[in-house]
Formats: C-alpha cells, sequence, structure tokens
C-alpha cells in the first residue's frame, strides 16, 4: 500500500542516489587530469548539476511526507513548519536540505572546472556528514563517523562508476580512449575505496546484526544480504573491466552500465536499511 511512510522511505533512497552521484562527479573532475581533463569535466558539471538538483527535490518531497506522516494526512503550512522547524527530526533533515542547497549553487558556478575542484569537494563532504543525521546513524557520536565515511567512500567509488557509465553515451563526446586512460588511473582508488566501504560496512553490520541467523531471520538482516549481493555484482563488474584495461583492450560498455545500476541499488538498500529496525538494538 502507498502511503506517506512509502514516500519517505523512497525519497530517501533517491536523496542517497543523488549523494553518491555528485560524490563520483567530484571525483571524477579530482582525477580528470592531463590531456584526458577537458572531455570529462563537462560531463562532470552536468552530473552534479543534475544529482543536486535530484537531491534537493527528494529532500524537499522527503520532508513533506514526512510531515504528512506525522500528522496522518495531507500537511497544511502551519504543521509543515512545525515538523520541519521545530521538531528535532526537522532540524537534522534541514542540515540534509541545506547541504544539498549549497551542493547545487556550487555547482551551477564555476565548480568542478580545472583547478576549481576543491570547492565542491568540501560541498560533497558536508552532504555525506549530513547524510547520517537521520536514521540509524544519528545513534551515537562514533556511528554517525563511521556512517559518513561510509557514503563518502562509497561515492567515491560507485559514483565514479554511474560518471563513467554516462561518459560511454554519445552525448557525453568523451573518446574511448581518455575513459580507458582514466578508468585504468581509478582502479588504485577505487580499490582504496572498496576496502575503506568493506571495513566500515562490516564495523556498522557487526553493530546492527545481533547474530549470524539474523542475517536470514530478521527483514534488517535480509535487506543487507541483497545489498551484499549488489556490492559483490558491482565489484565484479569492476574487475572485469579493470582487467580488460590492464590487458589493453577496450572497456565494455555493458559492464560498465550493469556496474552503475548496481552502484544504484546499493544506495536504495543502504537508505532502507538506515531506516530498518536493526535485530542488534
Amino acid at each position: 500500500m502507498w502511503d506517506a511512510i512509502t514516500s519517505e522511505a523512497l525519497t530517501k533512497a533517491i536523496a542517497y542516489m543523488a549523494t553518491l552521484a555528485y560524490v563520483g562527479a567530484v571525483t571524477v573532475a579530482a582525477l580528470a587530469r592531463g590531456p584526458s581533463g577537458p572531455a570529462f569535466w563537462p560531463l562532470c558539471v552536468r552530473v552534479a548539476r543534475l544529482a543536486a538538483f535530484v537531491g534537493v527535490v527528494a529532500l524537499a518531497a522527503r520532508g513533506w511526507a514526512h510531515g504528512a506522516a506525522v500528522v496522518g494526512g495531507a500537511p497544511d503550512r502551519d504543521s509543515l513548519a512545525r515538523v520541519l522547524l521545530e521538531s528535532r527530526w526537522g532540524g537534522r533533515w534541514s542540515w540534509q536540505f541545506a547541504a544539498a542547497v549549497a551542493a547545487l549553487a556550487v555547482a551551477a558556478t564555476r565548480g568542478l572546472r580545472r583547478g576549481a575542484w576543491s570547492g565542491p569537494a568540501l560541498v560533497a563532504a558536508a552532504w555525506c556528514v549530513a547524510t547520517p543525521l537521520l536514521g540509524h546513524g544519528a545513534s551515537s557520536t562514533w556511528q554517525h563517523v563511521v556512517h559518513a565515511a561510509h557514503v563518502a567512500v562509497a561515492g567515491a567509488w560507485l559514483g565514479t562508476v554511474g560518471v563513467f557509465a554516462v561518459a560511454t553515451g554519445p552525448r557525453a563526446r568523451v573518446p574511448a580512449e581518455a575513459l580507458a586512460v582514466l578508468v585504468g588511473g581509478f582502479s588504485p582508488v577505487a580499490l582504496a575505496c572498496a576496502a575503506a566501504a568493506a571495513i566500515s560496512g562490516t564495523v556498522l553490520a557487526v553493530t546492527y546484526v545481533g547474530t549470524v541467523a539474523d542475517l536470514t531471520a530478521a527483514p534488517y538482516g535480509r535487506w543487507l544480504l541483497l545489498k551484499l549481493a549488489a556490492v559483490a555484482l558491482a565489484g565484479s563488474c569492476g574487475f572485469f573491466n579493470w582487467r580488460r584495461v590492464r590487458s589493453e583492450r577496450p572497456i565494455a560498455p555493458l559492464t560498465l552500465r550493469a556496474e552503475a545500476v548496481a552502484a544504484l541499488l546499493v544506495a536504495a538498500l543502504t537508505a532502507v536499511l538506515s531506516e530498518t529496525e536493526h535485530p542488534g538494538l
């Protein structure tokens, strides 16, 4: 049944996807140096602007959906203002919304151009820090830090893959040779970010999953297993293309796009997990 709670969960998943895509655009802009840079900078600008815009809209919709869930129907202006401006939830939501608005403002200026990606990087970091303010990440300071780091490294890995997938399209106008060079140079970064995501994810999983049996018995555990399967798919696709680049063969666009789809699924499942009651409570 479609209700306000379902709408809130969907908008949160979209906001997570937008956050990862923005971090990915910033990462590609930082990595695209030398001759390959000019081919990627305009693409990074477009992806960052779209991701930030989607994030702003999704978070605005989430605020409305949460207000509807609280009042039990479509909220009027006064009740929505109380939820978003006076409640503890609204105070934390406002930081997320402000971070997304700042990301959009920076992406709409000279951000992500050569030598000017540091500003978007700071905004991307702020968005990652604001993201866990709602959900399990708000349980304690250390959990918030681990969640924020998890979002940041996941975005630097999976969000970048999404930008690469867009770069394979004809409208991106990115030469295959330039893409292959950047993918090859990104491999060490991807490995480091994947390792950091695995470590932070393991710490959170051990905290939130009560027992091994809960992986299949509890809804949180089943969602976690599905997320791990999506991560494994993304990693396998990435390894496949890395091997092709190392052997000087062209990148397989379909595999890269499959990795990007898996990345979107990971982001959506992360949003679901952050709101699902965990057995470690």
